[in-house]
Protein backbone atom coordinates (compact mmCIF):
# COMPACT_ATOMS: atom_id res chain seq x y z
CA UNK A 1 0.00 0.00 0.00
CA UNK A 2 2.65 2.29 0.95
CA UNK A 3 4.25 1.96 -2.64
CA UNK A 4 1.25 2.46 -4.19
CA UNK A 5 0.95 5.52 -2.22
CA UNK A 6 4.13 6.52 -2.92
CA UNK A 7 3.96 6.48 -6.69
CA UNK A 8 -0.29 8.66 -6.32
CA UNK A 9 1.49 11.41 -4.06
CA UNK A 10 4.74 12.03 -5.91
CA UNK A 11 3.67 12.30 -9.44
CA UNK A 12 3.65 15.26 -11.41
CA UNK A 13 0.29 17.25 -11.05
CA UNK A 14 -2.34 17.09 -13.46
CA UNK A 15 -2.11 20.95 -14.04
CA UNK A 16 2.12 20.60 -14.32
CA UNK A 17 1.46 17.77 -16.96
CA UNK A 18 -1.44 19.66 -18.95
CA UNK A 19 1.31 22.94 -18.69
CA UNK A 20 3.96 19.97 -20.03
CA UNK A 21 1.98 19.18 -22.95
CA UNK A 22 1.10 23.01 -24.24
CA UNK A 23 4.94 23.64 -23.78
CA UNK A 24 5.69 20.62 -26.09
CA UNK A 25 3.31 21.35 -28.98
CA UNK A 26 5.10 24.93 -29.03
CA UNK A 27 3.66 27.89 -31.18
CA UNK A 28 4.22 31.55 -31.19
CA UNK A 29 3.45 31.82 -27.44
CA UNK A 30 5.72 29.27 -26.43
CA UNK A 31 8.56 30.71 -28.80
CA UNK A 32 8.41 34.05 -27.82
CA UNK A 33 8.55 33.11 -23.95
CA UNK A 34 11.68 30.93 -24.30
CA UNK A 35 13.18 34.24 -26.35
CA UNK A 36 12.29 36.41 -23.71
CA UNK A 37 13.69 33.94 -21.25
CA UNK A 38 16.73 33.32 -22.86
CA UNK A 39 17.37 37.03 -23.48
CA UNK A 40 16.73 37.82 -19.60
CA UNK A 41 18.90 35.02 -18.21
CA UNK A 42 21.70 35.74 -20.35
CA UNK A 43 21.60 39.30 -19.68
CA UNK A 44 22.08 38.74 -15.95
CA UNK A 45 24.57 35.73 -16.68
CA UNK A 46 26.88 38.44 -18.79
CA UNK A 47 25.71 41.44 -15.89
CA UNK A 48 27.17 38.70 -12.89
CA UNK A 49 30.47 37.57 -15.36
CA UNK A 50 31.67 41.21 -16.20
CA UNK A 51 31.19 42.44 -12.93
CA UNK A 52 33.03 40.47 -11.03
CA UNK A 53 35.10 39.14 -13.37
CA UNK A 54 35.71 43.02 -13.22
CA UNK A 55 36.48 42.39 -9.01
CA UNK A 56 39.20 40.19 -10.33
CA UNK A 57 37.39 36.62 -9.81
CA UNK A 58 37.44 34.10 -13.08
CA UNK A 59 34.36 32.48 -13.96
CA UNK A 60 33.60 30.11 -16.57
CA UNK A 61 31.05 31.51 -19.03
CA UNK A 62 27.43 31.32 -17.92
CA UNK A 63 25.62 29.32 -20.79
CA UNK A 64 21.87 28.85 -19.87
CA UNK A 65 21.01 28.55 -16.41
CA UNK A 66 20.88 30.62 -13.29
CA UNK A 67 24.21 29.61 -11.62
CA UNK A 68 27.74 31.28 -11.29
CA UNK A 69 30.88 29.38 -9.89
CA UNK A 70 33.16 32.23 -9.52
CA UNK A 71 36.54 31.76 -8.42
CA UNK A 72 38.44 34.19 -6.48
CA UNK A 73 42.29 32.16 -6.40
CA UNK A 74 43.81 35.03 -8.21
CA UNK A 75 42.69 37.23 -4.93
CA UNK A 76 44.09 34.96 -2.27
CA UNK A 77 46.29 37.66 -0.81
CA UNK A 78 43.82 40.34 -0.59
CA UNK A 79 40.93 38.22 1.17
CA UNK A 80 43.95 36.41 3.50
CA UNK A 81 44.77 39.59 4.76
CA UNK A 82 40.93 39.75 5.72
CA UNK A 83 40.58 36.34 7.35
CA UNK A 84 39.57 34.61 4.13
CA UNK A 85 41.36 31.10 3.77
CA UNK A 86 39.03 28.53 2.02
CA UNK A 87 35.77 28.84 0.71
CA UNK A 88 33.51 28.23 3.43
CA UNK A 89 34.84 31.61 4.97
CA UNK A 90 34.50 33.39 1.80
CA UNK A 91 30.75 32.33 1.88
CA UNK A 92 30.75 33.30 5.97
CA UNK A 93 32.34 36.92 5.42
CA UNK A 94 30.77 37.39 2.31
CA UNK A 95 27.55 36.91 3.80
CA UNK A 96 28.51 38.50 7.49
CA UNK A 97 29.34 42.03 5.37
CA UNK A 98 27.36 42.31 1.99
CA UNK A 99 24.47 40.13 3.19
CA UNK A 100 24.74 38.14 0.19
CA UNK A 101 24.29 34.31 0.62
CA UNK A 102 26.34 31.81 -1.59
CA UNK A 103 27.07 28.25 -1.20
CA UNK A 104 31.22 27.41 -0.79
CA UNK A 105 32.67 25.16 -4.18
CA UNK A 106 33.63 22.62 -1.23
CA UNK A 107 29.87 21.47 -1.39
CA UNK A 108 30.30 20.65 -5.40
CA UNK A 109 33.38 19.05 -4.77
CA UNK A 110 36.05 21.44 -5.04
CA UNK A 111 38.76 21.38 -2.83
CA UNK A 112 37.58 23.03 0.40
CA UNK A 113 40.99 25.12 0.46
CA UNK A 114 39.77 26.87 -3.12
CA UNK A 115 38.17 30.30 -2.96
CA UNK A 116 35.50 29.54 -5.16
CA UNK A 117 31.75 29.35 -4.44
CA UNK A 118 28.51 29.12 -6.27
CA UNK A 119 25.52 31.59 -6.07
CA UNK A 120 22.60 31.82 -8.15
CA UNK A 121 20.76 34.71 -9.96
CA UNK A 122 17.31 33.79 -10.56
CA UNK A 123 15.48 36.44 -7.99
CA UNK A 124 13.65 38.66 -10.70
CA UNK A 125 10.70 39.69 -11.87
CA UNK A 126 10.39 37.20 -14.70
CA UNK A 127 6.90 38.93 -16.19
CA UNK A 128 8.53 42.08 -16.19
CA UNK A 129 11.45 40.94 -18.34
CA UNK A 130 9.49 39.15 -20.88
CA UNK A 131 7.70 42.34 -21.11
CA UNK A 132 11.06 44.42 -21.59
CA UNK A 133 12.45 42.24 -24.27
CA UNK A 134 9.21 42.09 -26.18
CA UNK A 135 8.88 45.73 -26.27
CA UNK A 136 12.33 46.33 -26.89
CA UNK A 137 13.15 47.66 -23.89
CA UNK A 138 16.98 47.14 -23.37
CA UNK A 139 18.59 44.77 -20.56
CA UNK A 140 21.62 46.44 -19.62
CA UNK A 141 22.67 47.45 -16.07
CA UNK A 142 19.36 50.33 -16.00
CA UNK A 143 16.86 47.52 -17.54
CA UNK A 144 18.39 45.04 -14.68
CA UNK A 145 18.13 47.13 -12.45
CA UNK A 146 14.17 47.21 -12.68
CA UNK A 147 13.57 43.63 -13.43
CA UNK A 148 15.91 42.21 -10.96
CA UNK A 149 17.13 44.83 -8.54
CA UNK A 150 18.53 42.03 -5.92
CA UNK A 151 20.38 40.55 -7.90
CA UNK A 152 21.94 43.40 -9.37
CA UNK A 153 22.33 44.81 -5.75
CA UNK A 154 24.26 41.48 -4.52
CA UNK A 155 26.68 41.23 -7.45
CA UNK A 156 27.45 44.52 -6.81
CA UNK A 157 27.90 44.41 -3.33
CA UNK A 158 29.80 41.02 -3.69
CA UNK A 159 32.27 42.87 -6.39
CA UNK A 160 32.79 46.16 -3.79
CA UNK A 161 33.84 43.65 -0.86
CA UNK A 162 35.94 41.88 -3.00
CA UNK A 163 37.91 45.08 -4.12
CA UNK A 164 38.08 46.53 -1.20
CA UNK A 165 41.60 46.38 0.94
Amino acid sequence: MASAASETYTSVSAPIQHAACVAFDGGEDIEAYLDGSRQSLAALADYVTTTLEGAGAELNPIRGGFYAFPNFEGLRDRLAARGVSDSRSLCSRLLEETGVATLPGLAFGRPGSELSLRLAFVDFDGAQALDDVAGGIGLDRDGLVTIAPRVVEAIDRMAAWVEAK
